[in-house]
């Protein structure tokens, strides 16, 4: 807004150009990028042009994390914004009605139940730009991976696998994240991979004896022993 004259007759360039506007104040079209106007006061005569530049501030971009399963009700999150002017300030909806105000990109959560959340998150940067995104959470607070199988066919603890706790029921990892499930021997030779959460590992290649496993579900490992019987 200008200041100080009769009328204020508004430029796109600082001699010559379009006039694109005559009175105070000037309301611009949305702007994606930063820009230079040209104001005169008309008084009787025309004054030489002043320049006013309208600088477009980059709205915060805040990359959301893919939904993503937890075999733990302690989850640590990250939150990476591009563009925007830092410090930024997150509001943080978990999804189970709980939620934080913070000025840091690392968070630390505790889902009390199993379920699936929503997770809600607002970003503000220092100009009062702002933008959010959500995604799910989902949370298998028991697991539960048997470190004995039975490999002989009798229909009783015969699969190796990690499973969760729901109801009270053991039940076989079926989630969207990469898996993997790796039987070494006790020389640190592979004998076994799978990629199906479902499949698991039944032994029936190998004698009684103990091997070792490793599981993965999308960044999280699980290691351990497992011993075969017959």
């Amino acid at each position: 807004m200008a200041s100080g004259g009769n009328i204020y007759r508004w430029y796109d360039s600082p001699i010559g150009g379009t006039v694109l506007f005559e009175g105070n104040p000037f309301v611009t079209l949305i702007l994606s990028e930063t820009k230079r106007y040209y104001v005169s006061n008309v008084n009787g005569l025309e004054s030489t042009r002043e320049e006013l530049l309208v600088t477009v501030f980059p709205n915060p971009e805040i990359i959301c994390p893919d939904p993503v399963s937890y075999f733990t009700n302690s989850i640590n999150f990250n939150f990476n914004v591009i563009n925007g002017s830092s410090p930024f300030e997150f509001v943080i909806d978990f999804g189970d009605n709980t939620t934080l105000t913070t000025l840091t990109q690392t968070v630390s959560h505790t889902y009390m139940e199993d379920g699936v959340f929503d997770l809600g998150i607002i970003v503000k940067d220092v100009n009062g730009c702002v933008s959010s995104c959500e995604t799910e959470v989902i949370v298998y607070k028991g697991i539960f991976i048997p470190n004995v199988i039975t490999a002989n066919k009798d229909t009783k603890n015969e699969i190796f696998n990690l499973y969760y706790i729901l109801n009270n029921q053991y039940v076989t990892y079926n989630g969207e994240e990469d898996f993997l499930l790796e039987i070494y021997n006790r020389w640190g030779n592979k004998i076994y991979f799978t990629t199906d959460p479902v499949s698991g590992w039944n032994g029936e290649e190998v004698d009684t004896g103990t091997f070792y496993y490793n599981i993965k579900i999308g960044s999280q490992n699980f290691r351990g022993w497992i011993q075969v019987l017959r």
